[in-house]
């Protein structure tokens, strides 16, 4: 990765990636001039900073439209009350042959359907099935809304995107059945 950093047409990226904690992110602030991050806090404005981080909803960037060469998102899908409407706002501030990179907590063999643990029809969130959290990065829960199923892939295709699935070479049994989701917006046709 450091060397990919150094590449000059790596650095000229201007790359996102929501979120505050992870292993690329302090390589890529070192190394990167247009790197931006965020966090998402339910109390403050989309856009607005604190503690010198910006805020960003990902069901409503604030950024304008074809921003971004690369986003990044590490297991933040799945705990969005929305996801398809964030995956739309990734793609508008994406650049046309920008990339969506991603991880949602999912394995090969995926089951076949999405499933939407909370009803989020209202302005309440209604559990449909035993809650379940994982932690956020700062040392608090965050509820999972869905669990992503092999439809994803035509849910991503609907909105635009090509679509990608990645499996690492790992000799680790567990590290084989992960899945990285790669996502382009297509260049615009001239």
């Amino acid at each position: 990765m450091v060397e990919l950093c150094q590449e000059d047409n790596f650095q000229k990226l201007n790359v996102y990636e929501p979120g505050i904690t992870g292993s690329f992110r302090k390589l890529f602030q070192e190394h990167l001039k247009y790197y931006t991050t965020s966090f998402y806090w339910d109390h403050v404005p989309s856009g607005e900073y604190h503690n010198n981080v910006q805020c960003q909803d990902l069901e409503n960037l604030t950024y304008p439209d074809n921003k971004f060469d690369l986003i990044i998102t590490s297991d933040i899908f799945e705990h969005i009350r929305h996801p398809w409407t964030a995956f739309k706002e990734v793609y508008r501030v994406l650049k046309p042959g920008g990339y969506h990179v991603f991880s949602i907590p999912v394995q090969v063999p995926l089951p076949k359907q999405t499933i939407y643990r909370v009803d989020v029809s209202g302005s309440e969130d209604i559990h449909l099935l035993e809650p379940r959290y994982h932690g956020d990065g700062q040392g608090n829960s965050c509820i999972v809304y869905t669990d992503f199923g092999a439809d994803i892939v035509d849910s991503l295709k609907d909105i635009g995107y090509d679509v990608e699935l990645w499996k690492l070479n790992n000799p680790h049994p567990e590290v084989q059945r992960l899945i990285t989701f790669v996502t382009q917006k297509p260049q615009e046709m001239s």
